[in-house]
């Protein structure tokens, strides 16, 4: 077994330190939609523009102050 090769931490994008606490779409960079849960931003993103919306990376911006880790096991 090898040891295990560490990764460095992937910093959130400056343009998500404004939404903490949401759940924001993410298409190209650009925030489409945002939304204090994720029922209400599915609403918004059927309003949106179908070309963006398809393209759109859904996430909930965790607050600055929050640590986690995302890992295998």
């Amino acid at each position: 077994m090898t040891p295990a090769t560490k990764i460095a931490p992937v910093p959130r994008p400056q343009n998500l330190d404004g939404y903490e606490g949401m759940w924001v779409a993410v298409a190209n960079g650009e925030v489409i939609a945002v939304g204090e849960t994720s029922d209400e931003l599915a609403l918004r993103l059927q309003a949106a523009d179908i070309r963006k919306s398809r393209e759109a990376v859904v996430e909930y911006v965790r607050p600055g102050s929050d640590a986690y880790i995302v890992g295998v096991g």
